[in-house]
């Protein structure tokens, strides 16, 4: 990727999915550094965010701090990119690390 990330997650299927300042995401070969761009996720992001994959359904989540600076949980679509919004945070509460525990 030649532009800055903004989140990464590390996936079920050992790649790395990564959003950057544009708003595309990318699948990316740890081992090679390939990288594949799966398309925009439809959002700008303003500041640096996380992600994380859910080791158990294999879902990505992204928290998002667009231009208007309010803040949302967003769940990215690892086939297309597409970012679909789930909530918005109170507050404009922006987000730099999310976890998700795993059994």
């Amino acid at each position: 990727m030649k532009t800055q990330w903004n989140a990464c997650a590390y996936a079920n299927d050992g790649n790395v999915y990564a959003i950057d300042m544009a708003g595309d995401c990318y699948k990316v070969n740890p081992a090679t550094g390939d990288t594949l761009k799966l398309g925009p996720t439809g959002f700008v992001p303003k500041y640096i965010s996380a992600a994380a994959v859910d080791k158990n359904t294999g879902r990505m989540f992204w928290t998002l701090c667009p231009e208007d600076e309010e803040a949302y949980l967003c769940e990215i679509n690892l086939s297309t990119g597409a970012a679909t919004k789930l909530c918005k945070f109170d507050h404009k509460d922006y987000m730099v690390g999310i976890f998700i525990p795993f059994k």
